[in-house]
């Protein structure tokens, strides 16, 4: 019986990811559906490019930021 339950447990844990990933995946499919309508080139600042593109940026007392995009590349401005 304990088996059954640890089982059972574990299937929904799965089913949980798997709908997780696969929200991950309609949102991804929207976004890149959204890049390929818009322009070459951004002529005004796009919030959901931003959210979409940048984990974080460091704001450093010597002036310098630092942006590190989501696929792990850092740029310092």
């Amino acid at each position: 019986m304990a088996r059954r339950k640890k089982w059972c447990d574990k299937i929904t844990e799965l089913e949980v990811e798997i709908q997780r990933k696969q929200h991950t995946a309609r949102l991804l499919d929207k976004y890149i559906r959204d890049m390929k309508k818009a322009p070459l080139a951004l002529f005004e600042f796009d919030e959901r490019l931003w959210v979409a593109s940048v984990d974080c940026v460091t704001v450093y007392s010597d002036g310098r930021l630092v942006f590190k995009f989501r696929d792990g590349m850092e740029i310092t401005a």
